[in-house]
């Protein structure tokens, strides 16, 4: 069985307005595919998730040379503290982000 190289997705995450958060996954021109990523919301303290959120889109994989752009909605009255997103794939160790 062969194995796919590690990912070197790159992952912005941007608060574009109270209760909706657009992450952006680009892959280097030369690096391996980024294999079936998952986005979550999580609590940056614990590291548990965060629910209910609605994803747009979710478990992506992203070839070199492209982005794809994940928009997330939740009710931001209901999340006390600040959180950030875990991105996890195939081919990615699982990272938090903050949110800028």
């Amino acid at each position: 069985m062969k194995k796919i190289a590690a990912s070197q997705v790159e992952t912005i995450a941007k608060q574009i307005a109270p209760g909706k958060i657009e992450v952006t996954l680009s892959n280097p021109l030369n690096a391996p595919v980024a294999f079936f990523n998952r986005v979550s919301l999580v609590d940056a303290q614990s590291g548990n998730r965060l629910l209910p959120v609605f994803y747009n889109d979710n478990y992506v994989s992203v070839l070199p040379g492209e982005h794809k752009t994940i928009t997330l909605n939740y009710d931001a009255g209901k999340i006390k503290n600040n959180p950030v997103i875990s991105i996890s794939g195939w081919n990615l160790k699982e990272q938090a982000i903050n949110i800028k």
